[in-house]
């Protein structure tokens, strides 16, 4: 029987509720910032890890204190991130609650963005973005982004035929649909293209079908130039649980050289929405007061690159450069 998005939603919406603490996980299950300060020594993760500026000590531990729930304007341990993605990150595989763990900073933050200015309706974290600062939001995306992903074994069978063609969908695309292969966007075996695409591989086959027909009914829209809602909407029933089913089980190359995938020069910052006042200082941040707060330009861009309205007020910072491809 076919499941539609909004079937999807209201059983997930439902299991939300009683999974609010996914694990049992507490404060004390997070990693200690000592060891998030070792995970940046380790090539690639840093570049992933970056939203503006690289991270360091006190924005690692800002983050982590936002995660558990202590950010300025978070009401209720029911809005801190760890209670549905896990202190660790990884989520669950119910599909309401992906893996956040080592995906790239810059994307999270935008998801936040679009959260909060409606780009990307969500009954959950609509709510829960609007009341995060920016430098929340950059914090705690760099935060989940230095975290060690876990991939434990899928716990639903998938015939092989559903396996095979999930992997044909996924290197190479159909053909005869106008369906372009995951890694061309996704980067190879999906495992992600810091700092604007993230990856698939590893992530929950729920959470990827539910995405594919939120995008496919036109409930989500937050990508550049609607390329998903394109490509979800020539994909079948079949085609979604069988690419996302084949997904859950890769497990990404860690660490590859990060690909830059847009300009950055000159590329401003992505802002939040008109009338949703945010504070841009940061507890212990060099050249910004805490508590200072910048007026919302004109309005959020709705792809996944760099936007703003050219405002010389604004920070002069997009995705961060690939060093990469600067060097010898």
């Amino acid at each position: 029987m076919r499941r539609t998005a909004l079937a999807r939603t209201l059983v997930f919406l439902a299991a939300g509720v009683a999974a609010t603490g996914v694990g049992a996980q507490t404060f004390g299950d997070s990693p200690s910032v000592r060891a998030l300060e070792a995970r940046l020594e380790q090539e690639g993760v840093s570049f992933r890890a970056t939203v503006f500026d690289a991270p360091d000590e006190d924005s690692l531990e800002y983050g982590r204190l936002v995660a558990m729930g202590g950010g300025r304007a978070q009401g209720s341990a029911g809005d801190a991130c760890f209670s549905c993605h896990g202190a660790d990150g990884n989520g669950d595989g119910s599909g309401a609650f992906p893996r956040l763990a080592g995906m790239p900073a810059w994307y999270l933050y935008k998801q936040l963005v679009d959260y909060a200015s409606g780009q990307r309706p969500n009954d959950i974290m609509s709510p829960i973005a609007k009341n995060l600062s920016e430098a929340e939001m950059e914090a705690v995306s760099s935060y989940y982004a230095v975290l060690e992903p876990a991939y434990p074994e899928s716990g639903e069978l998938a015939s092989g035929v559903d396996l095979q063609w999930g992997a044909k969908l996924s290197a190479v695309g159909s053909a005869e649909r106008g369906v372009p292969a995951c890694v061309n966007c996704h980067g190879p075996q999906s495992s992600g293209m810091p700092p604007s695409v993230p990856p698939l591989a590893g992530q929950y086959a729920e959470y990827i079908a539910l995405q594919l027909n939120l995008w496919k009914e036109g409930v989500r829209r937050n990508d550049p130039v609607d390329v998903m809602s394109a490509i979800a909407k020539k994909m079948t029933d079949e085609d979604i649980e069988a690419v996302a089913r084949y997904l859950e089980r890769v497990h990404p190359v860690r660490e590859a050289v990060p690909v830059v995938m847009m300009p950055t020069e000159k590329a401003t910052r992505i802002r939040p929405p008109p009338g949703l006042e945010v504070e841009t200082g940061m507890p212990g941040a060099p050249g910004e007061a805490a508590g200072t707060s910048s007026p919302a330009p004109g309005g959020a861009s709705s792809s996944d690159g760099p936007a703003g309205n050219g405002d010389e007020s604004s920070a002069s910072a997009g995705p961060p450069s690939n060093p990469a491809l600067t060097q010898p």
